[in-house]
């Protein structure tokens, strides 16, 4: 007698996401039920807010599986606080630019394009002496651009236009 074991089940939400836009999350298809963090058991679900989201998926055989993902939903590209200590030089630019922030912390920094896809992250320290870091995208193609600093003193969004 030979026993078939299945094959592993497995959910995969993909890499975290960023965008300035709702989110639509797919579990996939061919389960025989699917519940969400949220409480929603649908195959999808719209994501209006940030946060953690995850979803148990479960086979026709009763065996399991879970994944989860980290959406955050920027709304505007006004900074959330801090407005005027926080400036991009030049902005339009070419991809190049300076970071100035006028007071002391540390914190990482991430540029997104406009759907959403991260282009870089680095650590940015500051001990307000007027110091600035030099970004370089020689990667960036003309548009609209997202920088984001956060830290443990800081939470802002800068809009980034390349020329």
């Amino acid at each position: 007698m030979q026993v078939n074991q299945p094959p592993e089940l497995t959910v995969n939400l993909g890499d975290d996401i960023v965008s300035t836009e709702n989110v639509t999350l797919d579990a996939g298809e061919g389960f025989a039920f699917y519940l969400w963090s949220t409480d929603e058991i649908t195959q999808t679900i719209e994501v209006t807010t940030s946060g953690l989201y995850s979803v148990t998926v479960t086979d026709a055989n009763g065996c399991t599986a879970s994944d989860e993902i980290n959406v955050e939903i920027n709304t505007g590209i006004n900074d959330i606080h801090n407005e005027n200590l926080v400036k991009i030089i030049p902005n339009p630019n070419d991809g190049n630019f300076k970071l100035f922030i006028d007071y002391n912390v540390d914190c990482t920094i991430e540029l997104y394009n406009s759907t959403g896809q991260l282009i870089f992250s680095d650590k940015y320290y500051n001990n307000k002496n007027g110091k600035s870091n030099l970004i370089t995208c020689p990667d960036c193609k003309k548009g609209v651009y997202y920088l984001k600093l956060s830290g443990k003193n800081i939470n802002t969004i800068k809009k980034i236009i390349v020329e």
